[in-house]
This record gives structure tokens, sequence and C-alpha cells, in this order.
């Protein structure tokens, strides 16, 4: 049986050629980026020249976020509610609801979740 593809994925592109990133990269002294000093050197390239943005590739009636650093919290992204034709994230922690923000596509609603911060969980 073959696997069932994402209604929503991750959509990555390189700020500049990977070769040109890579020269300015290894010309760039530690002492400028610390943060990342003791990361790999692939891990470094792709979190300076590289923009992820989670997008919308097929219709959806809805779809789960998880944060990353918290499990506990997460986002949804569906139909606003208030707003007929808008898209909702509604946000929440162990204790409920945290807030809410509207966006006029399911893209640009799930491009809002940032891929570093938060994960794919589910599609409804």
């Amino acid at each position: 049986m073959p696997a069932k593809r994402s209604p929503i994925k991750l959509h990555c592109e390189w700020l500049l050629p990977p070769a040109e990133a890579a020269k300015i990269l290894r010309e760039t002294p530690n002492a400028v980026r610390p943060r990342d000093r003791n990361l790999p050197f692939k891990t470094q390239l792709r979190r300076e020249f590289r923009i992820c943005k989670w997008r919308c590739i097929a219709p959806v009636r809805g779809a789960r976020f998880v944060e990353r650093r918290r499990p506990d919290s997460y986002a949804l992204v569906h139909p606003s509610t208030q707003e007929p034709g808008r898209w909702q994230i509604s946000y929440f922690d162990s204790l409920g609801p945290v807030g809410h923000t509207t966006r006029d596509t399911c893209s640009e609603a799930v491009a809002h979740l940032r891929p570093w911060q938060y994960r794919l969980k589910k599609v409804f």
C-alpha cells in the first residue's frame, strides 16, 4: 500500500546558491555567530541561508502542530469560526486556550507557524 501524502508540506528555499553560502560561512569568524559554533557545518549552513515555511498543497479541514520545546503546547489551524472564508490559528497550552490569529488562506496560516518552533502532528 503506498504511503499517504500529506496535504501540508514544508517548503525550503536557499537565499544564495549553497556553494556561495558555504564560502561566506567559512569566511565568517566564529565570534560573529557564537551560538552556532558547536553545530555541524551543514546545520549552520541551513540555519543561516535557508528559509523554510509550511505550505498547504491540497484542501484540508484543519491541522494540529505541536510546539517542539513544550509538547503540552500546540496550535490548531482551521477555518475561522468568526470570519467566514478566513483561516484561524488557535493556540493552546496545558491550561487551555491561549489565543488566536487569523489569516486569509490556509498557506498563510500554516506559514505563520515557524518550522523550528512547531512540528506537524496531524492533518484532518
